[in-house]
């Protein structure tokens, strides 16, 4: 049996009482599931923040993407339409033509030329002309999100 007078600062291990809390630290060779679990909640919340977040910056990315690529479309049928200009020998030019990318035409051909690897290959692009002014351009990447520039200046996009 230990004294009453030892047992109130140490044990018999030599302990103190201020000790004790430092002893049973240091015997530790883990984690414990208390600690692991708050850890795995910090995680989720900032998981649960930073997703929503990231797919957003993703998203916007891709609509500039694809914006841009539309606007390349646009300023290559200009150019196409303005190097036929001279072209019709003397005939009426239609008020407003449509064309498809695909539909075999010399100017779909040249506007296609003109952009390269400008836009995706799996895309689709309408061009309608007036005379010789581009008037409006719907622009359709691979996703399917359809992008219209009219007049070159309003955008517009299909969600």
């Amino acid at each position: 049996m230990i004294p009453k007078w030892k047992s109130v600062t140490e044990n018999e291990k030599g302990i103190t009482k201020m000790n004790r809390w430092k002893h049973i630290r240091e015997d530790r060779n883990g984690f414990t599931l208390v600690e692991v679990l708050a850890v795995l909640v910090i995680i989720a919340i900032l998981a649960a923040v930073a997703i929503p977040t990231m797919s957003g910056f993703i998203s916007d990315a891709r609509k500039k993407s694809y914006t841009s690529q539309a606007r390349n479309v646009y300023v290559a049928a200009q150019a196409a339409a303005l190097e036929q200009e001279g072209t019709n020998n003397g005939t009426a030019v239609a008020s407003v033509v449509e064309y498809t990318r695909g539909d075999g035409s010399k100017y779909i051909a040249r506007v296609e030329a003109l952009l390269g690897n400008d836009v995706e290959s799996g895309s689709s692009f309408k061009i309608t002309l007036d005379g010789n002014k581009v008037e409006e351009i719907e622009y359709t990447p691979e996703d399917g999100k359809k992008i219209t520039i009219t007049g070159g200046k309003g955008v517009t996009y299909e969600d």
